[in-house]
């Protein structure tokens, strides 16, 4: 990327109907950028993209166009490349930038009205930047194009569930974070289709009504010049004296606060409104961002903080949030992580800083060599800070309850990570009331991020576990529970457990269904068996001069529970 003053001149923008009817357009995009060596020539160049209404009707993608970087000293086009994937990116990493910074805390659900190109980039990028998603709500005007989408999904191993709408009206309603991916020319969202709260991705041209914009808490985009001079965009209301330009402002009037651009450099985040649990809203290729104000405000009327506005890390739930259990988790999660922790194997710098500007607590109070390693130094690698705190360094040695301590470590950390020896149900009280996300690195029940880690390392060895035997002999406890919870996920694996009468397994090992003794499970007849497993309890006989020795269950001597079948979700 050129480091530099950039230029864009005022787009063109032509319009016509085809023998259909149907609504077409074509979108001529200029600009150059400066390089900051003065020996380095500016870069000039061109993006297409034309659209039609109809195409996709005819099985073809709705837009698509060609990019050109032209040489500087004949101006003739250098390079011609293809358009439509490069916007789609360029577009979806807008998007997410801004949902990062100025959209909800905490979402699991997103709304996608249009299900093209566009649809699928957002729906990659948001799998990969925004992994507590689950359930996307679609809509497009042809419903065939909504099913073709979610097989899509279904098919790229994307962890959502889709829901297809057929309203627009609908789908915007099903949660507070909608992205707008059309080409339509008529507004057709109203603010009552919108949650209070809503943040809106406008990519589209015309979605919202201008009386969203009334109502909007907040609206940013990307070009204030590029809005201002184009009365074709909804924003075009700056011509009408409805919504003014940043720093005008107006009673009774909406103002753009500025551009994301102004975010990202904390130009504007000491006057943005900040509100508890919330972020600002902002706007896209001169669509706005928006929050709308709900039905409770007036159009016109924004809602202020009596109070210099500051910043909030969370709001109460009412459910611990974090990993406590990998029973907590379904398969596509635990795939989704086991998928990234080998990425990350390959290729330690292959992410975004996610923990960047988050204070992380480590609470250890057992020895730890190697948990406590990698969560100090994973958390660093991810831009977070971490904090360390030994068995004896809170209050909870004179009396204060886990609850109460968690409640005061929300207020300062934004996730911890407990290794203890103590029941599980003390890392969900220092949740505080679910206000801290925590992570077990170990209670006397479970090890997930050992299970994990160690998933991780035999698909990363094998490729995958269909028709590979593993073999468990040691004790019983939290780190054989948790490898026995994971493996028990991963179809065609075939596990032994063997461990002394003394150490065996305390805790169910499996989500569904919970074995009445270990090592006896039910299989459901409607389902076939995903993980066989023998669950071994086998006594040792010591001898004179030897070590004490584990006999193979098959052999006289051994007992055993006998092997067994258990069919988990």
């Amino acid at each position: 990327m050129r480091r530099g003053t950039p230029r864009s001149p005022a787009e063109g923008y032509l319009p016509w109907a085809n023998s259909q009817g149907a609504y077409c357009r074509s979108i001529a995009m200029l600009g150059s950028v400066g390089a900051a060596d003065p020996t380095v020539p500016t870069a000039y160049g061109m993006k297409l993209i034309n659209a039609a209404t109809s195409n996709p009707a005819q099985g073809r993608e709705r837009a698509g166009g060609v990019s050109f970087l032209f040489d500087p000293e004949t101006a003739r086009p250098a390079v011609v490349a293809e358009a439509a994937y490069l916007s789609a990116l360029r577009t979806g990493a807008y998007t997410m930038s801004s949902l990062r910074h100025l959209g909800p805390e905490r979402f699991q659900e997103v709304t996608l009205i249009g299900c093209g190109a566009q649809a699928r980039t957002h729906a990659e990028l948001l799998a990969r930047y925004f992994p507590d998603v689950r359930t996307l709500h679609v809509h497009d005007l042809l419903p065939e194009r909504a099913s073709a989408f979610a097989s899509w999904v279904e098919g790229s191993g994307l962890p959502f569930t889709v829901v297809p709408h057929g309203r627009a009206a609908e789908a915007a309603a099903a949660s507070t974070v909608v992205i707008t991916l059309t080409i339509t020319d008529t507004g057709y969202l109203a603010p009552d289709h919108l949650r209070p709260g809503t943040f809106v991705a406008h990519v589209s041209l015309d979605d919202l009504l201008p009386e969203v914009f009334d109502r909007a808490q907040a609206l940013y985009v990307d070009d204030v010049e590029l809005v201002r001079d184009n009365p074709r965009r909804v924003l075009g209301l700056l011509g009408e004296g409805r919504v003014l330009v940043p720093g005008a402002p107006k009673p009774g009037t909406s103002s753009i606060r500025g551009t994301l651009g102004d975010v990202l450099t904390a130009a504007v985040l000491s006057r943005a409104p900040r509100h508890r649990g919330r972020r600002q809203q902002p706007l896209r290729d001169g669509r706005p961002r928006c929050r709308s104000a709900g039905p409770g405000v007036r159009p016109g009327r924004r809602r202020r903080p009596r109070h210099p506005p500051r910043p909030s890390r969370s709001r109460p739930v009412t459910e611990p949030r974090g990993l406590y259990s990998l029973a907590d988790l379904d398969d596509a999660s635990v795939q989704r992580i086991v998928r990234r922790t080998i990425e990350l194997h390959a290729d330690r710098d292959a992410h975004t800083r996610p923990l960047a500007g988050l204070v992380a607590g480590l609470l250890f109070t057992k020895t730890s060599t190697r948990t406590r390693t990698a969560f100090t130094s994973g958390a660093i690698r991810l831009g977070g800070a971490p904090i360390a705190f030994g068995p004896t360094d809170l209050q909870t040695n004179t009396g204060e309850s886990a609850a109460d301590t968690g409640r005061m470590l929300a207020g300062m950390l934004d996730l911890l990570v407990v290794r203890t020896g103590f029941p599980m149900r003390e890392l969900r009280e220092l949740s505080g009331e679910g206000e801290l996300p925590v992570v077990n690195a170990m209670s006397a029940e479970e090890h997930p991020t050992q299970g994990l880690a160690d998933l991780a390392t035999l698909i990363h060895h094998f490729g995958g576990l269909d028709g590979v035997r593993v073999l468990y002999v040691g004790e019983g406890n939290n780190t054989a529970v948790a490898l026995a919870r994971v493996l028990s996920r991963q179809p065609g694996c075939h596990a032994v457990f063997a461990s002394l009468p003394v150490t065996g397994f305390r805790t169910p090992c499996w989500p569904r269904p919970r074995p009445s003794r270990i090592g006896a499970a039910a299989p459901s007849p409607r389902r076939t068996p995903r993980a066989t497993w023998s669950a071994r309890s086998t006594p040792c006989t010591p001898r004179a001069g030897r070590r004490r020795a584990v006999p193979s269950p098959t052999r006289p001597g051994g007992t055993s529970s006998g092997p067994s079948t258990s069919t988990p979700r």
